[in-house]
């Protein structure tokens, strides 16, 4: 299966860079190239496949499965605006609806995954991989990858490459539950490196 990864932050990189480790066909794109080649000089699997970052009609068009690994106000607005991006492709949403703690309740950024769901209702969707770290990425530590979904295909997708990136997936049920790993990533972000006294 081929995955495209819209987004090239650091969890986009990561898990991009963890996919071609395992031998996953992966692409990236990004509107900020030369930040994101900048930021893959990190990964030494970059080094040797520079076609890892493409364009974005690159990657809609070769990719089965896309990863939405951008910011959640940027995924949430091209869902709406652009519904056509997804159509036939199987979707991993990624991403955490989280504000900066200046812009007030951190918790209030907007329905997050449903959301996304609501805007795309003929896409095959699943909410994956948010609860996982750039570290933990990084590292191939097995870890639990927990996941919500309504399909099928979606998640025997999720499942195939979470094991085959060396997770255990776990499905914790249909896509109303994506709230769930949401909360559980933004509760884990709003605590690390916060000292206990």
């Amino acid at each position: 299966m081929r995955v495209g990864i819209l987004g090239a932050g650091p969890f986009g990189l990561a898990l991009a860079a963890r996919l071609a480790r395992h031998e996953v066909p992966v692409r990236v794109t990004t509107r900020h190239v030369a930040e994101a080649t900048e930021r893959a000089h990190r990964y030494p699997v970059f080094a040797g496949r520079p076609a890892l970052l493409a364009d974005m009609a690159t990657v809609l068009a070769d990719a089965d499965l896309l990863v939405l690994a951008l910011p959640y106000p940027v995924a949430l607005r091209l869902s709406r605006r652009f519904p056509a991006f997804s159509a036939g492709k199987l979707l991993i949403d990624v991403t955490n609806p989280l504000f900066a703690r200046e812009q007030g309740d951190p918790f209030g950024a907007g329905e997050g995954c449903l959301g996304i769901a609501r805007a795309l209702p003929y896409v095959r969707i699943a909410k994956a991989f948010n609860t996982l770290t750039v570290a933990g990425l990084d590292s191939d530590a097995p870890d639990y990858a927990p996941y919500a979904t309504d399909d099928g295909t979606a998640a025997d997708a999720t499942e195939s490459i979470a094991r085959g990136i060396g997770l255990r997936p776990v499905r914790i049920g249909p896509l109303s539950c994506a709230a769930h790993l949401e909360s559980a990533a933004l509760v884990d972000r709003l605590t690390s490196g916060a000292r206990l006294d």
